[in-house]
């Protein structure tokens, strides 16, 4: 049998026609290299073994072929040795704080690589940022010691290490979520939120020094806050910042840190739309001041019907202004809300004569505040500005929890006004009511009451009363607040008692928390009550105290006609403002502002700091002092020679009478000799 026999390793041999045994080695590689120099087939070549094989041979297609790449040779095991692990296995057995470890020091020592990282590394998220803050924070609670007080010194000493390491976590973080890094506020305002929460729960400690960190972070979320803020306005006039309560939420951060956010809160002021600030973008100047001159006639009563009306018991504002507000209390919940917010917002940011003064003030001065009621401030103002107040630190009642006590320095013949600030009320100061109402007080005589709205909503937190309104005879009037000179007598016609007078010399305000009722045109309250001043005050009304002026109302001026609003009062006054006024020289009387001292004389003034005027008044006093002295003492004797002649014509007058003493005389001793019969006189001195 003429074959060959193929060297392909997927035919076993006993698969073939003519069975034989295995062939060996050698055969095997000869066998391969006879069929590596096979010649080339043509298309009348017929495979030899194919025709040799018997009929009887299984077909070729019937067979299971196995792919060239599966070898059924079995690889030598490598001999064992140790080797480091790969890069993958190895990052798979680090820590989280290993790896961090590991790639700073990479990062450290290749600057290039550091690059890569930042500019490869995802961003931040806020929730991932406050895990990190959040760590730090329960490493700081678990630093306190226990049994101790946790404002101590020893507390701080203790404590300060992780203190200072959140602190300082805080502000790295802090600038990666502000513009322009971040381009979000929505993301800015919602890190600063809860970064400010986490300073709030810093403790304040017994050391003023020692609050000094958390004082610092505060300025730092002041200054993000404001730059937050100051972008979010570039969007929308800011509307969104309502919408979401972040002017609410800053308002309360800013009362929790003592007033320490109030740049953030001037910058809320200054760039929000609907809290009275001008917004980029909100159109031309010229449609700006049309659409103000709309607003101030609106406010004033000259736009459309020739009707003025007021809010409260006694506090005129223009017609559209109140539609604006009333109609503003009912849609503030609609779903329109932003779009209805900025057509009624333009026309409650223009102040007018009736008693809304300005827009949310940055600052206000001297003014009365109650420590437990910081969100309202009263006080009395001339011409704008506020007058100087005095605390009289040894009477005890000046300051109770809800009243305060102060001393007004005024000027009769001046006109003032009352003004309340209610810049940091809040919602939930209120008490279940809606609204403020005040009743103001001249020497304890009611004189009118105003009801405030909500300043969030009428855009405006401070209020003016310069004068008192009410109805007489059908007709509306006016009389502005002044003070005056107060005319007293002693005549005892006036000596009666006169109860009225208990609370003269005093200004007081009283604040309620109240709901607001049906409004409508009626009379005041207090037409009867109007206080046109004091006349003849007997000097027993003044009880001893240094009173030289009153409060009065001036002379009556008719006005439009006044709508006023009812309301419900919720429980008693929560605040009352006293302001004793009194005129510099009652003051000083008083002895709550030092005298005005005494000029130096001009003898004891040092020559050289005399002018020619003083010098030449000097010389005419030492002249004038001489010649009193040469009169007086010319007078002098003058007096003694008179004196003399006197006496002497007294004594020329009477006979001399001479009175001669004799002195005692003194019994003799006489003794006899009755022998000799001489007598014996005894001349001494016993």
């Amino acid at each position: 049998m003429n074959s060959v026999i193929s060297s392909n390793p997927l035919f076993a041999p006993h698969l073939l026609g003519t069975p034989r045994p295995s062939p060996s080695r050698s055969e095997c590689f000869g066998s391969d290299r006879m069929s590596s120099r096979k010649r080339k087939a043509s298309e009348d070549d017929v495979d030899d073994r194919m025709s040799a094989s018997p009929t009887a041979s299984p077909a070729v297609t019937g067979r299971q072929l196995f792919p060239a790449s599966r070898s059924t040779k079995r690889s030598r095991t490598a001999v064992a040795a140790g080797r480091p692990l790969d890069l993958p296995r190895l990052l798979e057995t680090l820590s989280p704080d290993e790896m961090r470890n590991l790639l700073q020091n990479i990062c450290d020592q290749n600057p290039a690589i550091a690059h890569e990282v930042v500019t490869m590394a995802p961003r931040p998220s806020v929730e991932s940022t406050l895990s990190v803050l959040q760590k730090y924070e329960t490493t700081f609670k678990e630093s306190f010691p226990f049994g101790n007080r946790p404002c101590s010194d020893y507390t701080y000493n203790r404590v300060r290490q992780p203190m200072m390491q959140l602190i300082e976590a805080l502000k790295d973080f802090t600038p990666h979520f502000l513009p322009p890094n971040e381009p979000q506020p929505t993301l800015s305002l919602q890190y600063l939120d809860a970064v400010t929460q986490i300073i709030h729960r810093l403790p304040t400690w017994d050391t003023f020094q020692h609050n000094h960190a958390k004082h610092e972070a505060y300025d730092e979320l002041a200054q993000a806050w404001a730059l937050a803020i100051r972008e979010s306005a570039k969007r929308g006039g800011g509307f969104h910042l309502q919408y979401a309560g972040w002017d609410q939420k800053l308002l309360k951060h800013n009362e929790e840190s003592g007033g320490r956010l109030q740049d953030a809160v001037n910058e809320l002021r200054a760039n929000v739309t609907y809290l009275g600030g001008p917004t980029a973008g909100s159109g031309t100047p010229s449609n700006f001041d049309e659409r103000a001159a709309i607003r101030q006639q609106i406010l004033s009563g000259t736009y459309g019907p020739d009707v003025s009306v007021g809010i409260g018991r006694c506090h005129p504002v223009a017609a559209g202004s109140l539609s604006a507000v009333v109609h503003f209390q009912r849609r503030v919940t609609h779903n329109n809300f932003l779009h209805f917010h900025f057509s009624t917002s333009t026309l409650l940011r223009t102040p007018c004569s009736c008693g809304l003064s300005s827009p949310l003030p940055s600052t206000i001065n001297a003014m009365a505040i109650i420590p437990g009621i910081p969100h309202v401030i009263v006080d009395i103002a001339v011409d704008g500005n506020p007058l100087p107040e005095y605390l009289d630190e040894d009477d005890s009642e000046s300051i109770t929890p809800n009243s305060t006590t102060k001393y007004v320095e005024c000027m009769p013949g001046s006109h003032f006004a009352i003004r309340i600030n209610l810049t940091n009320l809040q919602h939930w100061h209120l008490r279940g009511g809606d609204s403020v109402e005040t009743s103001y007080f001249l020497d304890g005589q009611r004189v009118g009451g105003v009801m405030l709205p909500q300043p969030w909503l009428s855009g405006y937190a401070v209020y003016s009363y310069p004068a008192a309104r009410y109805m007489e005879g059908g007709i509306c009037k006016e009389r502005a607040l002044m003070f005056a000179d107060l005319v007293t007598s002693e005549d005892r016609a006036y000596a009666k008692p006169r109860p009225e007078l208990n609370h003269l010399g005093t200004i007081t305000v009283k604040l309620y928390h109240s709901k607001a009722g049906k409004t409508d045109f009626r009379d005041s309250d207090n037409a009867s009550e109007a206080n046109v001043g004091h006349e003849n005050i007997h000097e027993k009304h003044l009880k001893g105290q240094a009173i030289s002026t009153q409060a009065k109302l001036g002379e009556a001026k008719p006005i439009g006609r006044i709508m006023t609003t009812a309301s419900t009062r919720i429980g008693d006054a929560f605040a009352t403002f006293n302001f004793r006024y009194r005129s510099r020289k009652d003051l000083q009387i008083s002895c709550l502002i030092p005298r005005s001292p005494s000029p130096i004389p001009l003898e004891d003034r040092p020559e050289e700091s005399l002018t020619r005027d003083e010098l030449l008044e000097l010389c005419r006093r030492q002249k004038a002092r001489q010649e009193e002295m040469v009169v007086i003492k010319l007078e002098h004797e003058k007096q003694r020679t008179e004196e003399k002649r006197t006496r002497v014509e007294d004594e020329s007058d009477e006979e001399p009478t001479l009175t001669y003493h004799h002195p005692p005389t003194k019994k003799l001793k006489i003794s006899a000799d009755a022998h000799a019969g001489i007598e014996t006189v005894d001349l001494t001195d016993d």
